[in-house]
């Protein structure tokens, strides 16, 4: 089934909680206090007894053959109450300020997060591939996220997220590590965009684009995944400016391939 906006199968809805349990949501999407600190003293337990995480009444999802090439890598969220969603390039996942009801895993594609200014100015401050998870957020969305291609995602419930992590302490861990790696890299990005100038800041993008481990054919001077506004909205820079750094790039990287000096040629001398 496909809704209004090309997300297949937005599944049940994502306010599922165990009454049994003793959790709830509040309609604005902010979790009770028992639940927060449930999750925090599972933690602290699995900290203790690592390798032994608390038994939990969710299913486990066995490993497949291909998994992480695909980016569908195995995650403990898996056990969480999940259904996989598409949108085509272009269409909005979520809007900025919208109540947070799930958090998304990437399968393929690549998806922006960014901050739309009143004037019409935005500001894209992270790019998710394949095995990110993004969308982490107990209240409203705090970015805004977008489709850069087509994109196939899987929608986690928040409220499933959140039993599962007071359950299960690798979850909560992984939620965490999660939280903590998005924002190592605006950090990093922040840095960058603050204090190189705007070539060495082109180079750096490239550069990590291929630690992302996206395709050397789609993150060169001469073709990039993402669109020249798309680069130069993270980067912080005008697209006429991009433009002038990759001219740069580019003459830098043929400069360099022609004063490495040919290879001799030996001949058989027997021929």
């Amino acid at each position: 089934m496909v809704r209004a906006g090309g997300e297949e199968g937005r599944g049940p809805p994502a306010r599922r909680l165990s009454r049994r349990a003793g959790y709830s949501l509040s309609a604005g999407g902010r979790s009770d206090r028992p639940l927060l600190d449930l999750i925090g003293v599972n933690i602290f337990r699995h900290a203790q007894r690592v390798g032994c995480p608390p038994r939990s009444r969710f299913r486990t999802c066995q490993p497949r053959r291909g998994a992480a090439m695909s980016g569908e890598c195995q995650s403990t969220l898996d056990q969480a109450l999940h259904w996989p969603v598409r949108f085509h390039k272009g269409q909005t996942i979520y809007d900025e300020g919208e109540l947070s009801e799930a958090i998304y895993r990437v399968r393929k594609g690549c998806v922006r997060l960014q901050v739309n200014g009143a004037s019409g100015s935005r500001q894209i401050v992270r790019f998710a591939f394949p095995g990110d998870i993004f969308g982490i957020c107990l209240d409203r969305r705090d970015t805004a996220a977008e489709a850069v291609t087509n994109v196939d995602l899987i929608r986690l419930s928040l409220s499933s997220v959140l039993e599962l992590c007071a359950a299960n302490a690798a979850a909560a861990l992984e939620l965490m590590d999660q939280s903590t790696q998005a924002y190592s890299d605006l950090a990093h990005h922040m840095e960058r965009v603050a204090h190189l100038p705007a070539t060495a800041r082109v180079a750096w993008f490239f550069d990590l684009m291929r630690k992302r481990g996206v395709d050397e054919r789609a993150c060169s001077p001469h073709k990039m995944l993402m669109s020249h506004k798309d680069v130069a909205d993270y980067l912080a820079i005008t697209p006429e400016t991009l433009s002038r750094s990759l001219r740069v790039i580019k003459d830098r990287d043929m400069a360099a391939r022609r004063a490495v000096p040919a290879t001799p040629v030996e001949h058989d001398d027997a021929a």
